[in-house]
């Protein structure tokens, strides 16, 4: 996964130039998301884009915005189904824990580790909070029927009931018990 690091001083630069600062990540490399993402050939990337600026009390806010299509599995059917993402999120940038209970709300905070703001642990973070806890399709018509067959151990297909199906078999079994008499 992408390293980049902004320190204290890059983040102080990039908020005093109202700076927007693009990346492009493979969801492929986020290790947190594996068991969420479906194993296809190709897995697309996630675009970052995020504004950064200062706030009425001169800290470093940073908005995130990310945007793509995640093949996610369907926990109806254990196929894929694509997910697509679309976050914006505003950010302080806090150096120390006790300083994100001064923020007002809408705003959710970041630590600035003493190495730097990781931008793709930040994207990741994002990204994690935004999917769901259980993806499945929009309509259960797109699952597939051999993955509801593997859940449910039965055909997907159109349930028929037949409430006399036995009925002869009943009453030849009763006939045949009225006659042994």
């Amino acid at each position: 996964m992408a390293t980049e690091r902004l320190d204290a001083a890059a983040l102080q630069d990039l908020a005093a130039r109202s700076a927007m600062v693009q990346r492009t990540f493979p969801a492929s490399e986020w290790r947190r998301a594996d068991g969420l993402i479906a194993p296809v050939h190709e897995i697309p990337d996630v675009q970052l884009a995020a504004q950064f600026v200062h706030d009425p009390e001169g800290r470093v806010v940073m908005h995130v915005s990310l945007r793509g299509d995640l093949p996610l599995i369907c926990q109806r059917c254990l196929t894929t189904v694509i997910w697509p993402v679309s976050v914006d999120a505003p950010l302080t940038i806090v150096s120390d824990p006790a300083d994100s209970a001064e923020l007002e709300d809408p705003f959710d905070s970041v630590l600035l580790a003493p190495g730097g703001l990781n931008l793709a642990a930040v994207a990741e973070d994002e990204l994690l909070a935004a999917l769901p806890l259980a993806p499945v399709h929009a309509d259960e018509k797109q699952c597939s029927p051999e993955g509801l067959r593997l859940i449910t151990g039965k055909d997907a297909g159109p349930r028929v009931t037949r409430p006399f199906a036995e009925l002869q078999n009943m009453l030849d079994a009763r006939h045949s018990a009225d006659g042994d008499s």
